[in-house]
């Protein structure tokens, strides 16, 4: 018995001891740790040294230029740096130019566009805003969301199935790209009248003739598809552009058809296309066009017998000094206009 108790003496001496020794580790560690710690709280990331705003610059370029917009979502959407850190965050959201321009797709679900299309314009505070709107009819209902932010919309793109929706005043809106898809059956025309500072537009073929517009403030408009019959309609409307661009659809139409002459006296840039088989030169004779420099053709006009003679009325008509005149068509096509215009720089692609 009294062995047994020396020994249990003897086995608490050296646990002590061994406790004594382990307690002295871990302190010399703790020494090193806080040693450690300290050069790591002392160190300061480069970037993280600049001033706020050098890094807002920084941000501003990680996006498109403005009004092209980021992703609402993802790595390279301006949502990504409020996830870095609470500074970055913090700049980030106190940066309006941030999260002036939106594009709502069918990529991420409707709840979140909804959200962070609300969000980002919320952010923008008072700066004039681009939205683009490439969605499904599925989707309509998170334009809810931005009709209070509509009065400041400077550039607004509308592309989906469906145009069933109420467009309030938009004082600001400078720049309209409105199509949508074929099967899209419209119940109502469209409406863009208090529209004061709007001067550029780009309609699609199945919304041409079913808008109405602020034509004679227009400076820039393309036309997608369009009948020869509504393009004339449009541009008598239209006497202050200074950019022309119409893509003609395939029609059926009496090559005799005379139109009155179609004023465009700031026209500098005119851009023309048809399917095979547009007849269309009578048209186009009658514009007149004193200011134009920049004329494109391509497509089956630049392939009629009697283009040539249309063009040289045109220009004689005109009185225009075509400084760039570009063809677009076969390679023999082109040789014929560059023999046709010695005098005017003539480029040919086929």
């Amino acid at each position: 018995m009294l062995a047994s108790l020396e020994a249990d003496r003897c086995r608490i001496l050296n646990l002590e001891s061994q406790i004594l020794e382990l307690q002295q580790a871990i302190l010399t560690l703790e020494t090193e740790q806080d040693v450690v710690q300290s050069r790591l709280d002392g160190y300061k990331y480069p970037v993280l040294t600049l001033p706020n705003e050098i890094i807002s610059e920084i941000f501003l370029w990680f996006i498109p230029s403005y009004p092209s917009p980021p992703p609402l979502a993802g790595s390279t959407s301006p949502t990504s740096l409020t996830h870095v850190c609470r500074r970055w965050r913090e700049i980030a959201i106190a940066i309006p130019q941030l999260w002036r321009a939106v594009e709502f797709t069918d990529i991420i679900p409707l709840e979140q566009q909804e959200h962070l299309g609300a969000l980002w314009i919320d952010r923008s505070k008072l700066f004039p805003v681009s939205v683009r709107l490439c969605t499904s009819v599925g989707s309509l209902p998170a334009l809810s969301a931005l009709v209070p932010y509509m009065p400041r919309c400077e550039h607004l793109t509308l592309s989906f199935d469906t145009l069933r929706m109420e467009y309030s005043s938009m004082p600001l809106l400078r720049d309209l790209s409105v199509d949508v898809k074929r099967t899209c059956s419209l119940s109502a025309r469209l409406v863009f009248q208090d529209t004061p500072k709007l001067r550029r537009v780009v309609l699609g073929s199945f919304v041409i003739g079913r808008i109405d517009l602020p034509w004679a403030q227009l400076t820039s408009l393309s036309l997608n598809q369009a009948f020869v019959s509504e393009s004339e309609i449009i541009l008598r409307q239209t006497p202050r552009l200074v950019y022309l661009a119409v893509d003609f659809i395939m029609i059926s139409s009496d090559s005799d058809s005379v139109y009155p002459d179609i004023l465009l006296l700031d026209l500098q840039t005119c851009l023309l296309h048809s399917e095979l088989g547009v007849p269309y030169p009578e048209f186009f004779c009658s514009l007149v066009a004193p200011s134009l420099r920049r004329l494109e053709l391509s497509g089956g006009f630049v392939e009629e017998d009697d283009c040539i003679d249309s063009l040289k009325s045109f220009i004689s008509k005109s009185g225009c000094e075509i400084s760039h005149l570009l063809i677009a068509g076969q390679y023999d096509v082109g040789e014929a206009y560059l023999q046709a215009f010695p005098s005017i720089p003539v480029f040919c692609e086929g």
